[in-house]
């Protein structure tokens, strides 16, 4: 793995440092670096917390085999799914009738079987189907088998990752009887660990037959600028984002997941992510990035910085150079993306600097076709958490979706909690 080169990003930054600053901290309604910028935007994203409602796709091992050769007779019944971790290809359709069926999909995602054998015929034969297996992807490759030390109840401090010292909050559920779901909740820029979990307040205990670890790191603050070899970021390392590339935040993502799942058993299936504003596009790299493992994110008033359209919207003189992975369709995924209406906009001194609102609007077809499923909540309170959708509903949405599974409610609908405040998107 190699390093973004901290020199091409400095260079990017050359005689406008002092606005791309203003204007990249404006347009996450972060606390401003200097007083040149104002208005309401400006306040620390801790104070947005308090108003939540009570109510790698393109690794070497992710690669697919081309399908099988069409069969000079019709294949019969559909191929199995392959059962690794990769989507089985199946067998292309014959040209007769009277075939074989295509044979299941090899481990390595490989072809079905040709048809062979009959008397030519009219009716097309029907194609063997791929599907999801059982193993993991790289976010669990690249995860201890050990813990470094034992994780406990609130804050752990001390935590080795990346050759930095880390700290976080767990909070644990009661309920040891099953394997437990793991949610990683990422604060805003400017925010704390401690104000973050104090003002979600995601109970581990919300829905006792789904028992849930929450962990909340505490970022390294890095800045919207280069400074020396400390990559640019919004307190989370959110410009090393492609599989290629180490990343620091993922590498403590990575280093408390192994641990948990020695130490407590996680269910490997049951992976999510969530986070606002700066966050909540930290929770969207990890999406990019790891699309065979996450079972569903949160995004709550965030961005994809792997969607041109989405970055077309942020002034251009902001010198932003993120590299993330781009969405594979075959992995799916889901997305409950909230965003706070018109005054989910930033402005400074008069001027629109990006709408997260039309941010929000351009994701939608970005993740219809990247094969994602969105539960789209919006409301009008602008850059904060949503108060249309409670805690407890937002614990629903992740008991709902398990990795590698579509979305229930593609079949069933939305439930008549999350369908009173928020609609369906289905992908392509």
């Amino acid at each position: 793995m190699k390093s973004r080169s901290s020199q091409q990003l400095e260079r990017a930054l050359s005689s406008r440092t002092t606005l791309s600053v203003l204007s990249l901290c404006a347009a996450f309604a972060i606390p401003c670096l200097t007083t040149a910028c104002g208005g309401a935007d400006s306040e620390p994203e801790s104070s947005a917390a308090a108003n939540v409602d009570e109510g790698d796709s393109h690794d070497e091992s992710q690669t697919k085999t081309p399908p099988g050769a069409a069969g000079s007779q019709t294949g019969g019944a559909a191929g199995a799914a392959g059962s690794s971790s990769n989507h089985g290809t199946g067998g292309a359709a014959g040209t007769g009738a009277g075939g074989a069926a295509g044979s299941a999909g090899n481990a390595a995602g490989g072809t079905g079987g040709g048809a062979a054998g009959g008397a030519a015929g009219a009716d097309p034969g029907t194609a063997g189907g791929g599907g999801w297996g059982g193993d993991t992807g790289d976010l669990h490759a690249g995860a201890p088998a050990e813990c470094q030390k034992p994780i406990v109840p609130g804050l752990n401090e001390d935590w080795d990752a990346y050759g930095m010292k880390r700290s976080f909050y767990v909070d644990f559920p009661t309920n040891t009887s099953i394997p437990p779901a793991l949610v990683f909740s990422f604060h805003g820029f400017g925010d704390n660990p401690t104000s973050w979990r104090k003002g979600l307040a995601l109970d581990p205990n919300a829905d006792p037959g789904f028992p849930l670890i929450v962990v909340t790191p505490e970022s390294t603050h890095l800045q919207p600028i280069n400074l020396g070899n400390v990559p640019q970021g919004l307190d989370w390392d959110l410009a090393n984002g492609g599989h290629e590339y180490e990343n620091r935040d993922v590498a403590l993502v990575q280093s408390v997941l192994g641990c948990l799942k020695k130490q407590n058993g996680v269910d490997v299936n049951r992976i999510y992510s969530l986070g606002f504003s700066a966050g909540s596009v930290f929770s969207a790299l990890l999406h990019s990035r790891f699309q065979h493992d996450f079972a569903a994110i949160v995004a709550m008033s965030g961005m994809w910085f792997n969607d041109p359209a989405q970055r077309k919207l942020i002034n251009p003189l902001i010198p932003l150079n993120f590299a993330w992975d781009g969405l594979d369709p075959q992995f799916g995924g889901n997305v409950l993306l909230s965003h706070g209406g018109p005054s989910d906009a930033i402005v400074i001194m008069g001027v629109k600097v990006v709408s997260i609102e039309d941010s929000a609007n351009a994701a939608f077809p970005f993740l219809s076709a990247g094969g994602r499923t969105v539960v789209d909540c919006p409301h009008n309170g602008g850059h904060t958490l949503p108060s249309t959708v409670s805690r407890q509903q937002i614990v629903g949405f992740m008991k709902a979706h398990k990795r590698g599974q579509p979305s229930p409610y593609l079949s069933g609908g939305l439930d008549a909690g999350l369908g009173s405040a928020c609609s369906l998107r289905e992908p392509q």
